[in-house]
């Protein structure tokens, strides 16, 4: 069982596409930036879904963005001074972007019936001409 995570923050740099040497395989790296009480923290983010990979690439330097996924800590001791490296492997976007709700004549554009599209009245009744004459006793 594997962790997941939830990283929102702005795009630190542009997605690169690489080559995976084993299999030839296309998956995307790039880098998010997050504010923790005024500290800034750089995560790796690893893409392997090409229909994300090409979504990521819309968007540009300093956008915000919010990834899940799966998500690994290390420390790496023979960087000078030692760091702390923080990865995750993109499984999903959550949308940052603020969307546009539907102003109320574009729902009523929407809803409205064409009088082309609207059923035709029958030619003949269906009583067979009686429009006052049913069957019902009294």
């Amino acid at each position: 069982m594997s962790s997941r995570i939830l990283v929102i923050g702005e795009i630190a740099s542009a997605l690169v596409r690489r080559t995976r040497r084993d299999s030839g395989a296309v998956f995307g790296v790039f880098e998010i930036r997050d504010t923790d009480r005024m500290e800034f923290r750089t995560w790796n983010a690893f893409v392997n879904d090409p229909a994300l990979i090409e979504e990521i690439e819309r968007l540009r330097v300093g956008e915000p963005i919010g990834v899940s996924g799966p998500f690994s800590i290390r420390f790496r001791a023979e960087a000078m001074p030692p760091e702390i490296v923080h990865s995750v492997t993109v499984a999903a976007i959550v949308d940052t972007r603020p969307r546009k709700a539907k102003t109320k004549t574009l729902i009523r554009k929407e809803q409205a019936v064409k009088s082309d599209a609207a059923p035709v009245a029958p030619s003949e009744p269906k009583n067979g001409g009686r429009d006052f004459d049913d069957d019902l006793p009294f």
